[in-house]
């Protein structure tokens, strides 16, 4: 297993805070990221976009529109335009190295949200040297092929949708050889079509690959997962998670915690 997997200080399911406690502060903020950790989660997830001047910002939006009181593309702002704004009136947007910086024994789920953020974001994680902190997942096949290519297994990568619909066909006995992640990022249903099966499940735990589960923000779908097992439930209520969690037994904070 990956190092970035590695939490047995943690019981149950792993809790992933998304976007931070992004329940409570506006989303990908310090704010929300600060909430979530004093909670003590030790896995946050992120997006990044790449500003026109090369900065990697933790946004998740392509454009400024709906979050903050600018507007226009990400892409064709400078970064001493962007650090001005205010997200949701209250926050500001971070630099993803704030985060790495802030939070030293936080780990990492990236999401690149667009082709131009990828080498930046390899960038920062070769010259850091910090393999173990941070696990990539998207949407886009071509972005996590690219960054398998450059890193190699150093990098944690979670499925991309071809590998999902490959352990799918494995879940009904089909063969379909190797799998390249060492992780599956999953919802429940996808366009209708329910993802977490018996039978997808008994596939990834026979390949030795954990599934974390997004994102689950009502207390009925969370107690279910924590009663079947699940690996990790990414949620942007951190708060009612660890709840839960501690109800059942299953929350630990970490040894590394300051």
């Amino acid at each position: 297993m990956h190092d970035f997997l590695e939490h047995d200080w943690m019981p149950g399911p792993l809790p992933i805070a998304h976007r931070g406690h992004s329940t409570l502060y506006p989303e990908n903020t310090m704010e929300a990221f600060e909430s979530a950790y004093n909670l003590g989660y030790r896995y946050l997830e992120t997006d990044v976009h790449v500003t026109r001047d090369g900065k990697l910002v933790a946004f998740h939006d392509d454009d400024l529109d709906r979050m903050t009181d600018g507007a226009g593309r990400i892409t064709e702002q400078d970064w001493n335009d962007l650090r001005r704004l205010k997200v949701a009136g209250m926050a500001r947007i971070p630099l993803f190295t704030d985060l790495l910086d802030r939070w030293p024994n936080a780990r990492f789920i990236v999401d690149p949200k667009e082709d131009n953020a990828v080498e930046p974001l390899h960038r920062v994680l070769a010259e850091q040297n910090i393999w173990d902190r941070v696990c990539v997942g998207s949407f886009s096949v071509k972005r996590i092929l690219w960054l398998r290519e450059q890193a190699g297994p150093r990098l944690c990568t979670s499925m991309t949708r071809n590998e999902v619909i490959r352990l799918r066909f494995a879940s009904l006995g089909l063969p379909t050889g190797h799998f390249a992640a060492q992780c599956i990022q999953v919802p429940l249903r996808h366009r209708g079509i329910r993802v977490l099966t018996p039978g997808f499940i008994r596939a990834a735990r026979q390949r030795n690959l954990p599934i974390q589960i997004w994102t689950i923000n009502d207390r009925p779908t969370m107690e279910w997962l924590i009663e079947i097992g699940i690996d990790a439930i990414m949620t942007d209520d951190a708060a009612l998670l660890k709840s839960l969690l501690q109800k059942g037994g299953l929350w630990q904070d970490s040894e590394s915690s300051p």
